[in-house]
């Protein structure tokens, strides 16, 4: 049983990637006969890797169907990072007393060198600045000791991935970015929890200002 399990998330990972980063798209048949064969696995933990990409919204069954992958419009998309503008600020403000000192700065160390890579005309690949951007949205949603406010929010930084993978390779987004995340990082080793709040809404803001002016 716990095999099976940790065969289903190794899928479950797989295919999130492919759906992220674009390489499937919107509307495309999830396939999981195709992907059981592939990934040369049975068909249990493939089926239940699409049972919990649906709960993510990333999936969707239609019985009788299959599986596809979510077709999300920009209305869909305004609509989670109006929701992440409320709910993240409040994770972060919980998770600020749960946060230390050192762990602020060495993210600071981290975003002040990717501003100062980008500001020299360096070229930060895509999947570099996810990977720094999980690592810090990380600490600001996932100490807050709330388990459902976690999961929601995981849920629908999920779904905003399918856009901002696109929008991350765009220099002019990721100079402000990495400008965002100082702001909030700053904010945060200053324990002012009013500016932090303020900051992480209006980051999210700018986001789908980006979506919606470069991309749909």
């Amino acid at each position: 049983m716990k095999t099976t399990k940790r065969l289903s998330d190794k899928v479950a990972e797989y295919v999130r990637e492919l759906i992220l980063t674009n390489k499937m798209k919107n509307g495309e048949p999830v396939d999981e006969v195709a992907l059981a064969e592939k990934l040369k696995l049975s068909r249990t933990p493939v089926r239940e890797a699409v049972s919990s990409l649906e709960k993510e919204g990333l999936v969707k069954v239609i019985p009788g169907k299959g599986a596809f992958v979510t077709e999300l419009t920009f209305s869909d998309y305004r609509e989670i990072n109006e929701l992440r503008s409320f709910l993240e600020p409040m994770a972060a403000v919980m998770s600020m007393a749960n946060v230390t000192d050192e762990e602020v700065g060495k993210q600071l160390s981290v975003w002040t060198k990717i501003r100062a890579d980008l500001l020299s005309g360096e070229c930060i690949p895509s999947t570099e600045m996810i990977k720094y951007d999980h690592q810090l949205h990380s600490l600001l949603i996932d100490r807050c000791r709330n388990n459902r406010l976690i999961s929601i929010l995981w849920i629908l930084r999920q779904q905003s991935m399918r856009y901002l993978f696109t929008v991350w390779s765009t220099d002019s987004y990721n100079e402000k970015t990495a400008e965002e995340h100082i702001s909030i990082l700053e904010a945060m080793k200053s324990k002012d929890t009013d500016k932090l709040s303020e900051l992480l809404s209006a980051h999210v803001v700018i986001s789908s200002k980006y979506i919606s002016d470069g991309l749909i």
